[in-house]
This record gives C-alpha cells, structure tokens and sequence, in this order.
C-alpha cells in the first residue's frame, strides 16, 4: 500500500543453496568465489525485472546490505545507473572479487590492519598493501574503476582531511 517493492535475489543459486550450509565457512568459500561481473549482471537483471512489476518507481531504485552485502552495495551503486540510492551498513571495503578487469587492491597505513586483511581474505586474489594516501605508488594513477574511501579521512585530523580528497580522486 505503501508503493514499495524490496526485492531479495539469490545470488548464489548456480552455487547451490547456500542456504542449507550450516557451516558458515562453507558458505564463504562460494560466495567470495562469484565473480563480480556475474553479481552485477544478476542484480542488473533482479533490478530490470523489479522495475517491470506493476506499480514500481522506476525512478527510485535502492539497494542496501550489511556484511558481504555492505561492501557489494557500493560497488552496485557504481556499476548500475539505475540505482539512485544506496546504504551499506557494514562490511569489508575492499570486497575480495574476482575479476576480468583486475584484483582488488586494499591499502592502510598500519601493516597490522594489513596482516589482518591478509590473514582474514588470504584465501583470495585481493591484494593488501601498506601505503600512505599522501605518498601512494605512482603506479595507482587512475588504475582503479571503483575506490571506495571507508573512514579514511573522517579519521585524519582536521588539517589534513582537505590534502586528502585529490589523492583518491586520482586513483579512478
């Protein structure tokens, strides 16, 4: 009555059920597996099909998620233009997928939450790396389709949260 339509897709179904996997590890290992053009194309299809029902907002599509659905939100909202609207709750930032166009890189300052990344996704193609924002290798220089800054400036003090903005704009 409300004029809203949610939508929940089984992204994994060519997997098998996940939903009958009672050990959660068993489940991770299909779901960082998928690739990331296979999830975009289903979500773009979910969002073609959800766009058709009767009464939708074509205009007003959202996506939202928490945990693996919170860092796949973001990259849905870059990848489909449909999507005017998009909440992560949580998750990790630099999402593990394979992909044609390339590994996804994650970088901090502190080689501890490096050496955590690299344990907790080592079974993955993601690499991790230590750099400085303010020093990064030369080689980033618009190597990246999709950055995602997760609490990176928020945390630096005041006057150096401005400097911040052109490196990162300059990795896409």
């Amino acid at each position: 009555k409300a004029g809203f339509h949610a939508v929940a897709p089984e992204l994994f179904q060519r997997e098998g059920d996940v939903k009958k996997i009672p050990n959660v590890q068993d489940v991770l290992k299909i779901v960082l597996a998928v690739p990331r053009e296979q999830m975009l194309g289903d979500v773009a299809a979910t969002v073609d099909w959800a766009k058709g029902r009767p009464g939708a907002r074509k205009d007003r599509v959202g996506v939202t998620g928490w945990c693996w659905g919170g860092s796949t939100t973001i990259q849905i909202a870059a990848a489909i233009p449909d999507i005017k609207a998009a909440v992560a709750w949580y998750g990790p930032p630099a999402r593990p997928y394979k992909s044609a166009k390339g590994d996804v890189t994650g970088f901090d300052l502190s080689p501890t939450a490096i050496a955590w990344c690299a344990r907790r996704f080592g079974d993955t193609s993601a690499r991790y790396v230590v750099a400085d924002l303010f020093d990064a290798p030369r080689e980033w220089s618009r190597a990246f389709d999709l950055v995602f800054e997760g609490y990176t400036l928020q945390a630096l003090p005041v006057e150096l949260r401005e400097r911040g903005f052109a490196p990162i704009a300059d990795f896409v």
